[in-house]
C-alpha cells in the first residue's frame, strides 16, 4: 500500500480515532487506487433498461415500449454530453436525480462513482451533509482500514471472476462506517451497500483460462493485491457505467452488537466508572438523545462501594433509597419490582422527596429506573437512564430497550461471575494457609524461583517443598456413638413430622372427601408405625422426599383452593416445620448444634495448648472437624529453619499428647451436661516410630504424606478408629477413656513410664490395660492400651 496517500501522513492518521470525512474519504481515494481504466458513462444503464423491457412479455412490452422511447429521447442530449464528458456538475446532478428520483423522494443517504473507484461524481443532498458539512468525523479503525481493507483492485477482480468466470460467491459489497457529530459527539453507524449492476467489463485482451486451483488460490487471498494482478493485468480490462452506493443507518443493530462484544469480554474488567461511561455513549447513540445520563446502585458488594457512588442522586446510602427513613423517593418501588420503572416527568410528582428535589435540581426530568437481579432473584443494582427534558422517555421508549435491559442482566451475570472468581483467586493467592512453622521453607523456594526467572537457563520449574526424616503425632477426640445418636435424632423429627402432617390431614378428611388426600393419610400412618419399630438410613429422603413434593403441596392447593378448611390446624402445622427446610427440625438441630459446639470447644482448647508447645519447638500442626476433632502433628530437624532438633523433644510431645488427651476428656466431661444432647468423647492416639516425609501439593493446597511406603502410616490411622478388641467384639474406643495404638512392643516399654506419669499426677486411674486388637483390612499385629481418665 502506498504509504504516501495523505497531506497528513499515515502514522498520524491512524493515531486519530475520528478525522473529518473529507479528509477521510481523500485517504480512502489515494489509498485504493485503480490502475484499471474507468469510465464514467450512463450507456450501460440504458443497456440494462433495454434488457430487462426484451426479457417481458408481449403485452408488458407493448405498454412499456413507447415509455421507454421517450425515456431514451428525453436523455439522450444529456447523455451524450456526459460520454463525451462536456456536462458540469450540476447537470450530473440534475442526470442522476432525474434517473433515481426515488433518491430524493425518500431522503436517501446515496451517491455514485466511477466503477471501483473511491470518490463521488453524485451524491444525495443527505450524503452531501454527512459528508461535506464539516459537522461530522468518521472513525478510523487500524486493523479495519490498513489490514483487512478491501481495496479497488480486489474490488474489480471479483466483480470479473463474477462476470466472466460464473463463480458466485457471497457479497462483499457491505461495510460497516460509523460517524461522529462534532457537536454533539453522537456516533451513527451505517452499512454501505454499492450496487454494480450498472457497471461493464471490457475485456481489452482474450480472457485468460483459470484453473479451479487458481481460482480457489484467488478467493483464499482477498487482501494479496499481487495475486489479483497477475490473474487479472490491468492492461487486458477496462471498466465503463457507475456504481450506486447506499448508506444504511444501522446505529440500533450496530450498538447491540458492540454491547454484547463488550460483555463478551470476559478477562477483562468491568470497573463501574468506565463501564457506565461506555453504556452511556452506547445508549446516547441508540436513542440519538446527546445529553442522556446513565447511573448506577451497587446493591451487591454495596458496603466496599460506600465511598463511590455512580448514582445520578449522588446517594449510595440504600437504607435511605428504601424509603426507611422516610422519604418515599421514585427509588422506594424499585426494590418490589423486577422490571423497569418509567418516570416521564418528574415535575408532575406530587411528592415531597429530598431525593427527588435533588434530581430535579439536577437537571433530571425525565428517567428509568431498572432493578437488576441476580441468579437468585434478588436486587444486584440499579441503573439510572435520565434525560434534561420531560417525556425524553416514554413507554414506546421501554419497547425500544428491551434488548438493551437484556444486555444488561446479562453484564450483571459477567460482573457477578467474575468478581466471584476474583475473589476464589484472591483468597487462594493471599489467604490459604500456611502454617507459621513451615513459612520460612515456602519464602526460601518462591525467592529462589524469583531470582532463577531472570537466568538464561531458567527450565520454568520450582522447587518442591518437601520435609524429610519427620515424626508424626496424630490424635482424636471422637463423640461416641455419633451416627446412632444422629440417626435416633433423625428418627425422631420424622415421628414428630408424620404425627402431625397425619393429625392435620384427619381433621380435612372429617370436613371433605378428597380421595387423595385419604390415601396419603394411610401411607401416612402405615409408614409411621413402621418407623416407630425400625428406623432405617433410606427412610429420611423418602419421607422428605414424600412430605416435601407431595403432601405439602397438595396441601397449600387445598386450603388455597377450599377457604372453609380449618385453617388453624394448617397454621398450626406450618409453625412447627423449619422455615428453609420445610420439615421438622428439631431434635436434629439440637444434636447438630450440640456436636457444633463440642467440636468448638475441643477445638479451641487444642489450639491454645499447641500455642504453648510451638514456644518449646515449632512444629507442623493441622486439626478437622468430624464428629469430633481429630489432628496431625509433625516434627523434625527439617522443619526447623536452624535445625536442632533431638529425640528428647519427641519424648516431651509424646508426653504431652497424653496429656492433653485427659484434659480433653476432663473437658467434655464438665461440658456435656449443658448441651442440649449430652455427648461424650473418646480419645485415641496413635504411635508411629518410623520418620516419614511431607510433601506440599501444590494443586490442593496441602501437605500430604510422601511415598509409597509412607502411605501405610495414612492408611492405619484412618482406620483405627474402628478398631476391635480381639474375641470381645468390644469397640477400642470408649467414652472418658483415653486408648494408643501401637505397632512394636518398645512403643509399650515407653508409653508405659509415660502413663505411670499421668497416674502419679493424677490423670488416670492405675488400672492400665493392654489389648490385642483384631486384624483391620491392610493392618494386622495392632495392640493397644487403654487407660481411664480420672474426673477432676
Amino acid at each position: 500500500m502506498n504509504k504516501e496517500i495523505s497531506p497528513i501522513g499515515n502514522s498520524t492518521f491512524f493515531n486519530q480515532e475520528y478525522i473529518p470525512t473529507s479528509i477521510f474519504m481523500e485517504y480512502m481515494e489515494k489509498a485504493s487506487p485503480l490502475p484499471y481504466k474507468s469510465e464514467l458513462s450512463v450507456e450501460p444503464f440504458f443497456k440494462k433498461l433495454d434488457s430487462m423491457a426484451s426479457g417481458q412479455c408481449q403485452y408488458t412490452k407493448a405498454a412499456i415500449g413507447p415509455l421507454l422511447k421517450n425515456f431514451h429521447e428525453s436523455f439522450a442530449p444529456v447523455a451524450k454530453q456526459f460520454e463525451k464528458h462536456s456536462i458540469g456538475d450540476k447537470e450530473i446532478d440534475l442526470l442522476f436525480g432525474k434517473l433515481f428520483p426515488s433518491m430524493f423522494l425518500d431522503k436517501k443517504m446515496s451517491f455514485v462513482a466511477p466503477p471501483f473507484l473511491k470518490k463521488f461524481c453524485f451524491h444525495t443532498p443527505v450524503a452531501k451533509y454527512y459528508f461535506s458539512s464539516g459537522e461530522w468525523l468518521t472513525k478510523v479503525d487500524d486493523s479495519k482500514h490498513q489490514e483487512n481493507l478491501i481495496t479497488s483492485v480486489i474490488w474489480a477482480g471479483l466483480f470479473l471472476l463474477k462476470t466472466y468466470y460464473e463463480i458466485e460467491m457471497e457479497d462483499l459489497n457491505y461495510q460497516v462506517v460509523t460517524l461522529k457529530n462534532g457537536k454533539t459527539g453522537l456516533e451513527k453507524h451505517f452499512e454501505i451497500e454499492i450496487n454494480t449492476d450498472y457497471v461493464e467489463a471490457i475485456p481489452l485482451k482474450p480472457l485468460k483460462k483459470l484453473s479451479k486451483e487458481e481460482i480457489n488460490n484467488l478467493l483464499n487471498n482477498i487482501y494479496d493485491e499481487s495475486i489479483w494482478l497477475e490473474a487479472f493485468p490491468p492492461e487486458n480490462f477496462a471498466f465503463r457505467g457507475f456504481i450506486i452506493g447506499t448508506f444504511h443507518d444501522v446505529t440500533g443493530i450496530e450498538t447491540m452488537s458492540i454491547l454484547k462484544n463488550r460483555i463478551s469480554l470476559s478477562d477483562e474488567e468491568m470497573k463501574p466508572e468506565f463501564f457506565l461511561l461506555f453504556l452511556e455513549q452506547q445508549l446516547k447513540n441508540y436513542l440519538a438523545l446527546p445529553e442522556l445520563k446513565v447511573g448506577m446502585i451497587m446493591v451487591t458488594y454495596h458496603d466496599f462501594f460506600r465511598g463511590d457512588s455512580f448514582s445520578l442522586s449522588g446517594l449510595n446510602d440504600l437504607n435511605v433509597l428504601r424509603g426507611d427513613t422516610g422519604d418515599q423517593s421514585i427509588f422506594v418501588d424499585v426494590f418490589k419490582e423486577d422490571k423497569p420503572l418509567l418516570f416521564s416527568d418528574l415535575t408532575q410528582l406530587k411528592s415531597d422527596s429530598a431525593i427527588n428535589a435533588k434530581l430535579l435540581s439536577d437537571g433530571v426530568k425525565s428517567i428509568i429506573l431498572l432493578p437488576i437481579l441476580d441468579q437468585n432473584k434478588e436486587l444486584s443494582a440499579i441503573m439510572e437512564i435520565a434525560a434534561p427534558k420531560e417525556m425524553a422517555f416514554t413507554a414506546i421508549t421501554l419497547v425500544q430497550l428491551k434488548e438493551f435491559f437484556e444486555l444488561m442482566y446479562m453484564a450483571s451475570d459477567q460482573y457477578l461471575r467474575t468478581m466471584s472468581n476474583m475473589i476464589q483467586l484472591s483468597i487462594q493467592q493471599q489467604f490459604t494457609s500456611i502454617h507459621p512453622s513451615v513459612q520460612w521453607k515456602f519464602e526460601q523456594v518462591a525467592t529462589k524461583y524469583e531470582v532463577e526467572k531472570s537466568l538464561p537457563d531458567f527450565d520454568g520449574t520450582i522447587d518442591p517443598i518437601v520435609f524429610k526424616d519427620i515424626y508424626p503425632l496424630y490424635g482424636q477426640a471422637d463423640i461416641v456413638s455419633s451416627s446412632t445418636l444422629r440417626n435416633k435424632s433423625i428418627q425422631a423429627d420424622l415421628i414428630s413430622n408424620l404425627k402431625y402432617v397425619l393429625k392435620l390431614m384427619k381433621v380435612w378428611n372429617e370436613h371433605m372427601q378428597f380421595h387423595l388426600l385419604e390415601s396419603y393419610t394411610i401411607k401416612v400412618e402405615l409408614i409411621l408405625k413402621r418407623i416407630k419399630k425400625e428406623f432405617i438410613s433410606s427412610d429420611e429422603s423418602v419421607i422428605v422426599e414424600l412430605l416435601t413434593r407431595e403432601i405439602h403441596p397438595l396441601l397449600a392447593q387445598m386450603k388455597a383452593r377450599y377457604t372453609d378448611l380449618p385453617s388453624g390446624a394448617y397454621q398450626n402445622y406450618l409453625e412447627m416445620l423449619d422455615p428453609e427446610l420445610n420439615i421438622v427440625y428439631a431434635k436434629r438441630k439440637d444434636y447438630e448444634h450440640s456436636v457444633s459446639q463440642l467440636n468448638s470447644a475441643i477445638s479451641t482448647f487444642l489450639e491454645k495448648d499447641d500455642q504453648k508447645m510451638q514456644k518449646i519447638l515449632p512444629h507442623f500442626f493441622e486439626k478437622y472437624k468430624t464428629d469430633g476433632v481429630e489432628y496431625n502433628i509433625y516434627l523434625g530437624d527439617s522443619i526447623l529453619k536452624n535445625g536442632g532438633f533431638s529425640s528428647f523433644f519427641l519424648k516431651d510431645f509424646r508426653l504431652w499428647q497424653l496429656v492433653n488427651a485427659c484434659e480433653i476428656t476432663r473437658l467434655v466431661e464438665h461440658l456435656s451436661p449443658t448441651l442440649k444432647v449430652p455427648l461424650k468423647t473418646a480419645q485415641l492416639l496413635f504411635v508411629y516410630n518410623n520418620s516419614l516425609s511431607i510433601r506440599f501439593r501444590m494443586d490442593e493446597k496441602q501437605f500430604d504424606v510422601d511415598g509409597s511406603y509412607n502411605v501405610r502410616y495414612e492408611i492405619l490411622k484412618k482406620r483405627i478408629d474402628k478398631a476391635i478388641i480381639k474375641g470381645t467384639g468390644e469397640r477400642l474406643t470408649v467414652a472418658g477413656k483415653v486408648a494408643i495404638v501401637y505397632l512394636q512392643d518398645k512403643d509399650r516399654l515407653e508409653y508405659l513410664e509415660y502413663l505411670e506419669y499421668l497416674v502419679q499426677k493424677k490423670y488416670i486411674t492405675p488400672n492400665i490395660e493392654t489389648l490385642e486388637l483384631e486384624k483391620l483390612q491392610g493392618a494386622e499385629g495392632l495392640k493397644a492400651l487403654r487407660v481411664t481418665v480420672i474426673d477432676n
